[in-house]
């Protein structure tokens, strides 16, 4: 999926292929209607020798005293490249916008908006400014795990792609094992976890549009390979790209992230 060129233009890198997540949530366990996540971390720095082509950046993360995160912070070159905010209310993340070079939600550059029933988040929406540009709606699993998401656009000027359907298969162990499409072609695999709780379970971002922009935070351990997959009307379902992943560990808690033998990312904890 394609997002509207300007409406994440700042993004430092395209991290799609590589299923890693450039924002973590709250350092507390929690039930799916304050999509929190079990580490918090304060700092994450991007290593150079994956070649992007960007400037560094460096990621500071801000909670409030329920371990919730309400808003990351990304600099370059020590200056505010964007921000991140995120608004609660009674334990849901109700609103998050972003806003380039300012931590003023008045300055908003885009903004997602969260509905739910009872404690599970059914539906949200993805704003440019004022303008609606996708809205989408979650259905579950007996156990409380999101099986399905469903996305539709309401801008054709500024939304490239159509309405669409993915589906999530899981493990007994509530790791994502597959990603489908609502024809049930096969878009990524996942497999070869470790024990280990993922950075990114449940963290409370970016839902209203692309949920997998920050990537499978729907895992409860780190996953060790993704295999993603193509198709068109011409030829069968190919495996186009696959990535192996390991970490190294402090406390309990990813202290490096790495991806195909480099390492991408090396992770500060706050919360002990």
């Amino acid at each position: 999926m394609i997002k509207p060129v300007f409406a994440k233009l700042m993004i430092p890198f395209l991290l799609l292929f590589f299923g890693v997540s450039l924002l973590f949530s709250g350092c507390k366990k929690d039930a799916a209607k304050k999509q929190a996540g079990p580490a918090c971390y304060d700092y994450m720095t991007i290593d150079s020798n994956m070649s992007f082509p960007e400037a560094a950046y460096a990621n500071y993360y801000y909670y409030n005293s329920q371990h919730q995160l309400i808003r990351h912070v990304v600099t370059s070159g020590g200056a505010v490249a964007w921000s991140d905010t995120f608004a609660y209310d009674h334990g849901h993340v109700v609103k998050s916008w972003m806003s380039l070079g300012s931590n003023s939600s008045t300055n908003y550059y885009t903004r997602n908006e969260y509905d739910y029933n009872d404690t599970l988040m059914n539906a949200s929406r993805y704003y440019l400014g004022n303008k609606l540009i996708v809205h989408s709606a979650y259905t579950y699993d007996t156990k409380g795990r999101l099986a399905s998401y469903a996305q539709y656009s309401d801008n054709t000027s500024l939304q490239t792609d159509g309405n669409y359907i993915d589906n999530l298969v899981y493990d007994d162990n509530d790791n994502l094992t597959e990603l489908t499409d609502q024809y049930g072609n096969v878009k990524a695999r996942y497999g070869n976890y470790d024990d280990k709780p993922n950075v990114n379970y449940r963290m409370p971002y970016d839902w209203a549009y692309d949920i997998f922009s920050y990537f499978n935070p729907f895992s409860k351990h780190n996953v060790g390979v993704q295999h993603f997959y193509t198709y068109n009307a011409y030829t069968a379902k190919t495996d186009t790209s696959n990535h192996t992943f390991t970490y190294t560990y402090a406390n309990g808690k990813v202290a490096t992230e790495i991806i195909d033998g480099s390492v991408l990312m090396k992770l500060s904890s706050l919360c002990k």
